[in-house]
């Protein structure tokens, strides 16, 4: 006959892991919503290295699962793009969010030592 694993305080094995996943999924971030249309986003114009602010006019969903969503974007500076790719658009961070990054940024730049 097959022992039983248990655990520290008495309780089987399958609870346990149970009870590991259930914490695990309640400490997990929530999920950011999907973007929509009039959301602020920072996107690559015309696919390149920089990120430009806009906002989203359309969102044209995923037709395979091997595709991701489209978007229509007016930028700030007047311009215009559509079927902008996912991977080229980004959510625009919140003036806290880019403030406290700054900081960050300031704080480690200066926490910094140069070695002799």
């Amino acid at each position: 006959k097959p022992r039983e694993k248990k655990t520290v305080d008495g309780g089987d094995a399958a609870a346990a892991d149970a009870a590991d996943a259930a914490a695990t999924d309640a400490e997990a971030p929530p999920a950011e919503p999907p973007l929509a249309v009039g959301d602020t986003v920072e996107a690559r114009f015309k696919g390149g290295s920089k990120w430009f602010p806009g906002t989203l006019t359309a969102v044209r969903p995923a037709k395979t699962l091997r595709r991701d969503p489209s978007y229509d974007v007016d930028y700030d500076d007047g311009d215009q793009e559509t079927k902008v790719r996912a991977s080229f658009v980004r959510r625009r961070a919140s003036l806290v969010g880019r403030l406290v990054a700054g900081v960050a940024r300031a704080v480690g730049a200066k926490g910094k030592r140069a070695d002799p």
